[in-house]
Order: C-alpha cells, then sequence, then structure tokens
C-alpha cells in the first residue's frame, strides 16, 4: 500500500434526486435526535448532582413543586390589583 492512500478525495457517490432527498431527510431526523439524547443524557447528569450536593433532593417532584408555587403567587398578586 502507498503512503498517500489518505490523501486521495473519496469517489463522488451519485444518486438520484429522490435518494438524495431521502438522506437529507434522514440526516436531519438523526441531528435532532442526538441533540435530544444530548440534552436527556444532560439533565439527567444534573439530576445526579443536585441529589449528591443537596441529599433529599428529588429533582422531578421539587422542580415541579417549585414552579408549581411561583404560578401561584403570581395569581394572587394579580388578583391583589
Amino acid at each position: 500500500m502507498k503512503k498517500n492512500y489518505q490523501t486521495k478525495a473519496p469517489a463522488a457517490m451519485i444518486v438520484p434526486d429522490l435518494v438524495a432527498i431521502a438522506m437529507t431527510d434522514l440526516a436531519e431526523e438523526l441531528r435532532e435526535g442526538l441533540l435530544a439524547l444530548a440534552v436527556g443524557t444532560g439533565l439527567q447528569v444534573m439530576g445526579v448532582l443536585l441529589e449528591e450536593a443537596l441529599p433529599g433532593f428529588q429533582w422531578v417532584t421539587q422542580v415541579k413543586e417549585l414552579s408549581g408555587k411561583a404560578g401561584d403567587r403570581r395569581d394572587e398578586t394579580r388578583s391583589r390589583s
């Protein structure tokens, strides 16, 4: 094998337009899926870190409770005026 095998440009693949469109759509869906996977993983890691830093903290339930309480306070303030 020659030493310049990696420097050669790859041969262009010619595909019909319909296939190219389908491949583009698939690539977009894969990007969205990878983004969702990365976000989900990040949230799980953040939950574990919070549980270690704050013993007894339950990520999902306490965040929902906090957001619910904030909404209640807003409603009280609005009804007073």
